[in-house]
């Protein structure tokens, strides 16, 4: 059959409850002195795994060799050479011999899915490099090859492949001492990790800390799900008051932890993915109450900035007292910006708020890039507050009928980090085949002629996802 089958979907709108974000103002605080000084690192590509050789590039007879210190690739014009490219990282294809044109290269870039889309990029201002930079929040797997031309000495290139890494700063300003809550606390335990002891807070009884300020906490806590709890998301409340002052309520929404079998005192139990908030404590002697409305595993840890081997050497440039001094905690773009965007996603009232929130959200993360949590916490927002729906063709080529299946959607990982399967409890089975992908498929005939699809207004930027039955392919 000579036509493949696609499917089109676009981005759409679902709001669920409140969460919370994690955004740690001091760190974010302490970082921002380094903003301006980035530790970027331009890695040469030799061999596995950045390099990946494939069984089209074999039959190429692809020549790999070294100058100097670089690893060369030759390209000729029907070759081509694959990549993998690290989320939100950079490629670099140099030449020092030659000034390069817009067009001599074609790049296209995959998330591993088969379907290859066409990935513009630019010149360096020599004109010898030509950089693509994605910006894409998931690994990608980019296919190089030069363009036809008649002239002679294009026929071949010679290229360094060098690929962007970000050496991102430790931790300036830990939380290291832990604070012992009163009753019997239990031990916590993930897959290759070594226990760690929580306390178990039932519905509505609180538990006290006596805490002396200034002072910052960090309050961690993971959802026990309840047997009949067959909801792969849950929401719950965590209240805290500071002596008589009035109670603030803390949001959370969670999902089941799939990335490792965790154990609650050498027992396997169900338990909704590690959260966490930071609660700023003023000057003086304190006791913080902590009540939540379902059942739920707390740590609390102090922060603690007296670490360093020779301070006045190692310690960073800004101190916790300085940027309490200086009101820098509640001065801070990235903040306001993800108040706003809780907000939002919220909004069912407005057309795309989550989208926009999404949008606004990742932007302004991308300026802080030094914190690199914030972009983490973008890819949260939108995986819960976001869907994709059906686009039908308006004009098909085919007269083979659409029809409906459902997909397996499979994507990159990160390299140099431990793969394991996917962990679900038995009381998750259902609520988890329900989630599979399911869509329309529209033949795709190869014949004269394209299928056109119409995409509806939008007032935000929207992303389109392709999904192709590879038996036809």
């Amino acid at each position: 059959m000579n036509q493949k089958i696609l499917a089109l979907m676009i981005i759409s709108i679902m709001w669920m409850q409140t969460t919370v974000a994690a955004i740690d103002a001091m760190e974010l605080a302490m970082l921002k002195p380094y903003q301006d000084k980035p530790i970027l690192y331009w890695d040469s590509v030799v061999g596995e795994p950045l390099s990946i050789e494939d069984q089209a590039s074999q039959n190429y007879s692809l020549l790999d060799y070294m100058s100097g210190d670089q690893q060369k690739i030759r390209l000729h014009q029907g070759m081509q050479k694959r990549f993998y490219l690290p989320a939100y990282e950079r490629i670099r294809l140099y030449n020092p011999d030659r000034q390069l044109k817009q067009n001599d290269i074609i790049a296209y870039v995959s998330n591993g899915s088969g379907l290859l889309a066409k990935a513009s990029g630019y010149l360096s201002k020599d004109g010898h490099s030509f950089i693509i930079s994605p910006q894409s929040s998931i690994p990608l797997i980019v296919d190089i090859q030069i363009s036809d031309s008649e002239d002679k000495d294009h026929k071949t290139l010679d290229l360094d492949v060098l690929i962007s890494r970000r050496e991102l700063l430790n931790q300036l300003a830990p939380y290291p001492d832990l604070q012992w809550l009163a009753g019997q606390h239990v031990w916590l335990q993930s897959s290759f990790l070594a226990p760690q002891p929580y306390w178990t807070m039932l519905p509505y009884q609180p538990h006290y800390l006596s805490l002396q300020g200034p002072a910052r906490i960090q309050l961690k806590h993971r959802f026990q799900y309840e047997q009949h709890a067959t909801a792969l998301f849950q929401d719950y409340r965590i209240s805290y008051r500071l002596d008589d002052q009035p109670p603030r309520v803390l949001d959370f929404r969670t999902g089941a932890e799939s990335s490792s079998q965790t154990r609650v005192n050498m027992q396997t139990q169900t338990l909704g993915r590690v959260l966490q908030t930071y609660l700023e404590i003023p000057p003086g002697q304190h006791r913080l109450e902590l009540v939540a409305d379902r059942t739920v595993y707390v740590q609390v840890l102090k922060q603690t900035e007296n670490i360093y081997l020779l301070p006045w050497l190692n310690q960073p440039q800004l101190t916790l007292q300085q940027v309490r001094e200086n009101n820098q905690l509640a001065q801070q773009l990235l903040l306001e910006m993800n108040a706003l965007a809780q907000f939002m996603v919220r909004d069912n009232g407005r057309k795309a708020s989550a989208l926009t929130a999404q949008s606004l959200f990742e932007k302004a993360a991308l300026q802080h890039s030094y914190y690199p949590q914030a972009l983490a916490d973008v890819r949260k927002l939108g995986g819960q507050y976001t869907f994709y729906r059906d686009l039908l063709p308006a004009v098909k080529q085919s007269s083979e009928d659409q029809f409906t299946a459902y997909f397996i959607t499979k994507t990159l990982r990160a390299i140099r980090t431990r793969q394991e399967d996917p962990v679900l409890s038995k009381q998750h089975q259902s609520a988890a085949l329900k989630r599979l992908g399911y869509a329309y498929f529209s033949p795709v005939a190869k014949k004269p002629g394209v299928d056109r699809y119409l995409l509806p207004n939008r007032l935000v930027e929207t992303r389109i996802r392709l999904i192709a039955d590879k038996r036809l392919c």
